[in-house]
């Protein structure tokens, strides 16, 4: 009976020590701001290719929550214009890559003309995810007058082909922080803006270092990633109340790694999954007329995959 009392006394102790993140209750208690989606801790056992499945198997548990928060995102263009998401985390490794990547791939596979735009110029891991390389990029296009459609690269899936353009970091510029506030950076991100249905920013964490804070308010969505069981409740306070200081519209959370898929009473509405074909009026280069100057991915052949970041 004292072994049984001891351990109950050591795991409540533990429990109300640990001030992390587990659920989406736990991020109710400190924040008003919705859970668009619970990712469940990857299976080691299986090999589960967490970067792409949103594409890749679809109807899965891991790509579910993914296709949640693009859907979330479509019910929001209803009474908002959103088409520049910015995906970011409070700390490294906390699945900000891995939820830009398969945003953009449920974005695109639904008709959605998308660009995913890694703008995290100090530890880029879209070039990686894709297995492209990481120069030029888009820093290249601004700072050497690289041409756009060059340094674009096409995803060449069955589904994809011209509805997916993936755009590297490029060569690192001298102040990261200060480049993507330049008005060359800001004019750039216009222009894709004109051009697409959607671009995600796959940006740095917030409390690393200050570049979130200044592209949080020139996107016109914010989604913030935690991991369950590391990021805490204090961390991802602090990232929210930054976010909020800035003008930043953070529409919601994704917390990865859950020890089980979470489900919600939520009511998700959806748009006709039909591309609207849109086009550019402001006389720029159309990326999506012709992308032949840029590099195919194939999905299939590209190298480290499974990233969780």
């Amino acid at each position: 009976i004292v072994g049984l009392l001891a351990g109950f006394g050591l795991a409540l102790l533990a429990e109300t020590r640990d001030k992390t993140v587990k659920s989406s209750t736990d991020v109710a208690s400190i924040t008003d701001v919705p859970v668009l989606a619970s990712i469940p801790m990857a299976d080691k056992k299986q090999q589960v290719d967490l970067a792409f499945a949103a594409y890749n198997d679809p109807e899965g548990v891991y790509a579910d929550g993914y296709h949640k928060v693009r859907s979330w995102l479509e019910f929001l263009s209803f009474e908002e214009d959103i088409k520049t998401v910015m995906v970011t985390s409070p700390n490294a490794s906390e699945g900000k890559s891995t939820t830009s990547s398969n945003l953009a791939l449920a974005l695109s596979s639904v008709g959605q003309r998308t660009v995913l735009l890694d703008v995290d110029y100090r530890r880029g891991r879209v070039h990686d995810i894709f297995g492209i390389k990481q120069t030029p990029g888009m820093s290249d296009v601004i700072l050497n007058g690289a041409d756009m459609r060059s340094v674009s690269c096409a995803v060449n899936e069955p589904g994809l082909q011209n509805m997916l353009l993936v755009l590297p970091t490029g060569t690192v510029p001298p102040s990261p922080a200060a480049f993507v506030g330049t008005h060359g950076f800001l004019s750039s991100l216009d222009d894709l803006r004109a051009q697409a249905d959607r671009v995600v920013l796959d940006a740095p964490p917030i409390l690393a270092v200050s570049d979130a804070h200044t592209l949080g308010k020139h996107v016109d969505a914010v989604v913030v990633t935690a991991r369950a069981g590391e990021t805490t409740k204090g961390e991802l306070t602090e990232v929210l109340t930054v976010m909020k200081q800035t003008g930043a519209n953070v529409v919601g959370i994704v917390l990865i790694g859950v020890e089980e898929a979470e489900t919600y009473a939520r009511q998700y509405y959806y748009r006709s999954e039909e591309a609207s074909a849109k086009k550019s009026s402001n006389g720029k280069a159309n990326l999506w007329a012709d992308n032949s100057g840029g590099q195919l991915i194939d999905m299939t052949t590209t190298g480290s995959r499974s990233i969780i970041n």
